[in-house]
Order: structure tokens, then C-alpha cells, then sequence
């Protein structure tokens, strides 16, 4: 995972957004990446991951940074609240 990241931010043109869907674990993985988690704590982030919430992230060059995580304004009932 850390492979792809590097690859998309690497070969993206500045001023896109992208956006990547993908599950709670490569979600913990940028989680790592932006704020330099050790294991134990991304693995604890991406559990904490609700069901179809976003994260925001910037890039530019190698600077990584997290913009916002794990939103879901889109969820407004809290029955379909489920968690990675």
C-alpha cells in the first residue's frame, strides 16, 4: 500500500482532485503516512473507520498531510453506523 501511495502522489499533476475508495486498512495506511504512526497505532486508527466515511488528504511533492479524517455528514441515520 505504501507503494501505491507513493505512486499515486508521485504521478499525479499538481491542482487535481482525486478521489481513491477503498477499505479501512489502505485508509490507516495514508493515516500512517501523514501523521508517521507506528503500527500498533494505524492499525487502531483504521479500526475506528466508519462504513463509507472520507478522509482528506494534501499532497504535494513529499509532503503528505492529513486534511480530515474519517467524516461521514452523509450518514444521518446513526442505524446504518457501522465500523470497518
Amino acid at each position: 500500500m505504501q507503494n501505491a501511495l507513493a505512486t499515486l502522489t508521485a504521478t499525479t499533476e499538481p491542482n487535481l482532485n482525486i478521489a481513491v475508495f477503498t477499505s479501512g486498512g489502505p485508509n490507516g495506511v495514508a493515516m500512517q503516512r501523514a501523521l508517521n504512526l507506528n503500527t500498533d497505532a494505524t492499525l487502531r486508527t483504521a479500526w475506528m473507520t466508519v462504513n463509507s466515511a472520507y478522509s482528506h488528504f494534501i499532497f504535494s511533492g513529499d509532503r503528505f498531510t492529513l486534511a480530515s479524517y474519517n467524516s461521514y455528514p452523509h450518514i444521518t441515520d446513526r442505524e446504518f453506523f457501522t465500523y470497518r
